[in-house]
């Protein structure tokens, strides 16, 4: 029997900055899948159903994926968007689903992260209202291991495992399209190396695993990759350790980017560097919107937003944080933090120049800036300037 799943995200998901002021929690890459495809992937014969109450965000994904609507009767399995569970767990709570008789609430380490609802409700924004409705008496717990993802960095840990699943849900870690150079070295001694549909690995790359290379991305010659993820249309240069880039963006040249998350349509100038390590060897703590945060991590690089981009020779220091669509540059160390539509420091990005850059930059991969894309940046350049 089929089943409905519905991942929806939460309102902490604007907690996931820079990521979420453009893009769903479901989005989110740790390998050769986001959460919502490996979903996808791992459970074929069900409708996986995305919701948010970001309706702009739903409605732009939705331009680009095909996602699922709620229509069939079907028993409901409700996931945060932004937990991420092993195919082993979310095959588990698929048939715990299927045979509910009773709503059940799912919890990690004492976390509801879901919920189990035998007949399907009316519409999405009556799943809570179902839930509330049970009697606490007639309420099933399961418990799952998953990591939610509470700041973008959390999900630098998960880059091995997830690299691990996808090589088991896949008949091929390389694929026939793909061009590797005789002289590449490709080492799977610490783990899978996943190489997407047309990908095109440059002479004397080394590509250590574990590591995901994704569909149409190129690495250049002598780059070197490991414990990475290289998301679809990317193309990649110099040496990139422990770091997700999401689609479409460049670091085409020589420098170093360690523990970072690279949004997509980001272009790295030739010789930008992330510092990943403090000299005085101490927690990072990024800034924040909201203030200044303790990631409780040693490692950590940049987190940097959709459409950003570095200027040549850009040094950008530890825990760095940059919004959406503004452009990092800088004398000597950049700024530790910057926010949306920044030209230069105290000056905003002019609405016009930042979307012509932006589609610009777009048509020169055979797509367009939408109306649809245009109404969320506005609504960025609103909210984080």
């Amino acid at each position: 029997m089929g089943i409905n799943v519905i991942l929806i995200e939460d309102d902490a998901v604007e907690e996931l900055y820079p990521f979420a002021l453009t893009c769903n929690s479901w989005q989110i890459r740790a390998g050769r899948h986001t959460i919502h495809e490996r979903w996808v992937r791992v459970l074929p014969d069900a409708n996986v159903i995305v919701h948010t109450h970001r309706t702009l965000h739903e409605q732009l994904y939705r331009e680009h994926v095909a996602a699922g609507v709620l229509g069939r009767p079907a028993p409901v399995l409700v996931v945060l968007s932004s937990a991420v569970l092993s195919p082993e767990h979310m095959k588990g709570l698929a048939e715990r689903t299927r045979h509910a008789a009773r709503p059940c609430v799912i919890n990690s380490e004492a976390v509801t992260i879901g919920a189990i609802l035998p007949t399907t409700p009316e519409s999405l924004d009556e799943i809570i209202a179902a839930l509330d409705s049970v009697p606490a008496d007639d309420v099933d717990l399961v418990s799952v291991t998953a990591l939610q993802v509470r700041r973008m960095w959390d999900v630098l840990d998960l880059i091995d495992d997830a690299i691990a699943w996808d090589a088991e849900l896949t008949d091929l870690r390389v694929s026939p399209t793909a061009m590797i150079h005789p002289s590449a070295v490709i080492d799977e001694s610490k783990g899978a190396v996943l190489i997407d549909d047309m990908a095109v690995i440059g002479p004397m790359a080394v590509i250590q695993g574990p590591c995901s290379i994704g569909a149409h991305a190129v690495v250049k010659p002598h780059c070197h990759i490991t414990h990475s993820v290289i998301g679809p249309y990317c193309k990649v240069g110099g040496e990139i350790s422990v770091s997700i880039f999401q689609a479409y963006s460049n670091k085409q040249h020589y420098g170093f980017v360690g523990h970072s998350i690279i949004g997509q349509w980001v272009n790295l100038g030739a010789g930008t560097t992330t510092s990943n390590l403090k000299n005085t060897y101490h927690d990072v703590r990024p800034i924040m919107p909201w203030g200044r945060e303790t990631s409780g991590l040693l490692f950590l690089g940049s987190m940097i937003g959709d459409f950003t981009r570095t200027a040549i020779g850009t040094m950008l220091p530890t825990g760095g944080i940059y919004g959406v669509c503004s452009h990092v540059m800088s004398e000597g160390l950049a700024p530790s933090s910057v926010r949306s539509f920044v030209w230069q420091p105290g000056v905003v990005y002019d609405r016009c120049r930042a979307f012509d850059t932006c589609d610009a930059m777009m048509q020169r991969r055979g797509h367009a800036l939408s109306d649809r894309h245009r109404e969320l940046l506005d609504d960025v350049r609103e909210r984080d300037v």
